[in-house]
């Protein structure tokens, strides 16, 4: 298993600060491994701000090795580029290059303080949801989703991402 960084996202108008401003965050963390006795994995994920807001993707190429992870690698950078207006699309949006790919409308997920956004691969089982701790930030939680729910027939990747809120450190 390989443990992914886990940055805090920080975005927000372009505005001069305002003391006391609040400033909109999201802390991720991922983890990720490839089908055993391969050494590249398929599955690829992206966080990436933009325009007061953040693209969170995750792809998962068919097939495995080194053929699936430069066709996952090629789609993530594709969508790095593309951030510039994007509006995103929702996680339940899939398909296959090749198969009957539904058509991709953009839409936007609103996110409260403490919100928590889980997105993997089908290489975790997806029962993941049925137990969570809800002590874990971000990191340690997907950590523990690949720990207790990566199936050994596939790669597997699960990305956690938190939203919240912090105050300015300018601020009073």
């Amino acid at each position: 298993m390989e443990i992914l960084k886990t940055p805090t996202v920080q975005w927000g108008a372009a505005a001069a600060p305002q003391p006391g401003r609040k400033t909109p965050t999201l802390q991720w963390g991922a983890a990720e491994a490839p089908l055993p006795g391969q050494n590249e994995s398929g599955d690829r994920f992206l966080v990436e701000p933009f325009n007061n807001g953040v693209l969170i993707a995750v792809v998962d190429a068919l097939g495995h090795g080194h053929r699936a992870a430069q066709i996952a690698a090629q789609t993530i950078d594709t969508l790095a580029r593309q951030t510039y207006g994007f509006g995103g699309y929702t996680t339940s949006d899939c398909g296959a290059i090749g198969d009957d790919l539904p058509d991709l409308q953009p839409s936007t997920i609103m996110l409260a303080h403490g919100d928590t956004l889980i997105v993997a691969t089908d290489g975790i089982d997806e029962q993941f949801a049925d137990q969570l701790p809800q002590d874990l930030t971000p990191q340690p939680l997907a950590e523990h989703i690949f720990a207790h729910y990566a199936k050994s027939t596939d790669d597997a990747l699960v990305l956690v991402a938190r939203y919240g809120v912090a105050a300015d450190e300018r601020g009073p």
